[in-house]
């Protein structure tokens, strides 16, 4: 053989080498990517579930001490005896003067709860930690999560072809 025919026999079987190779590394990024969609369909719900605990401890904790903060300010036994004395003394009140502390507290209220869902920017400093949306449960196929007899295929499948891949890469 002419060194010229040696180098491009050289050629066509390092060519054929470097492809083997390349396709080894295209399976096992595919496994990577197995593994890390079976990883997302197991942590990803444990992120939404820690966001929902986060913000409802934080919204009870915040409601707590706006009531508790609203009831030593607002409802004081002065302000409760001064409504009962004009709703006696003076008929004013509809004769119920509790009820007309509840309705002026809701009608505030309201109009307070409609002023702050409408506002976008959040000015507290957990909620902005907490954050006011949903966890996005990026890199989870959905018909693995709904289905345990699927997610464990996924898992008999994925060391299956692990060890196909390393029984490949054990005889070249």
């Amino acid at each position: 053989m002419t060194p010229e025919l040696q180098a491009q026999h050289h050629s066509r079987i390092s060519k054929r080498e470097l492809a083997k190779e390349f396709d080894g590394l295209i399976e096992e990024m595919e496994l990577d990517k197995m593994q890390l969609h079976l990883n997302c369909g197991g942590t990803a719900p444990k992120v939404v579930i820690a966001h929902k605990d986060a913000l409802t401890t934080f919204t009870a904790h915040a409601m707590h001490q706006a009531v508790d903060a609203l009831s030593k300010a607002l409802i004081s036994p002065d302000v409760i005896k001064a409504y009962a004395l004009a709703s006696r003394a003076y008929g004013v009140y509809a004769d119920n003067p509790m009820r007309m502390i509840e309705q002026q507290v809701l009608g505030t209220l309201k109009g307070r709860i409609h002023i702050a869902m409408a506002e976008q920017n959040i000015d507290h400093p957990v909620l902005n930690e907490i954050g006011l949306t949903i966890p996005e449960e990026t890199g989870v196929l959905r018909e693995r999560q709904r289905c345990l007899m699927r997610q464990m295929q996924g898992v008999t499948e994925l060391v299956e072809k692990r060890q196909r891949l390393q029984q490949k890469g054990a005889q070249s």
